[in-house]
């Protein structure tokens, strides 16, 4: 299991920045203008990225 564990990590890194570039994308065209605060927002209810993009 040694060898593999870098492997997971990066794996793991690399699906949470592609959640995170999701949720920006849905902001963006939400036409968002504080992302920060939209990405605050959505924290409380992490559906509604989702739902802009059709996915639920």
């Amino acid at each position: 299991m040694g060898p593999d564990l870098p492997t997971r990590t990066v794996e793991t890194a690399r699906a949470t920045a592609a959640c995170r570039d999701l949720a920006i994308g849905g902001l963006c065209l939400a036409e968002t203008t504080n992302i920060a605060a939209g990405l605050r927002h959505n924290a409380r209810r992490p559906t509604g990225p989702l739902a802009l993009h059709g996915l639920t």
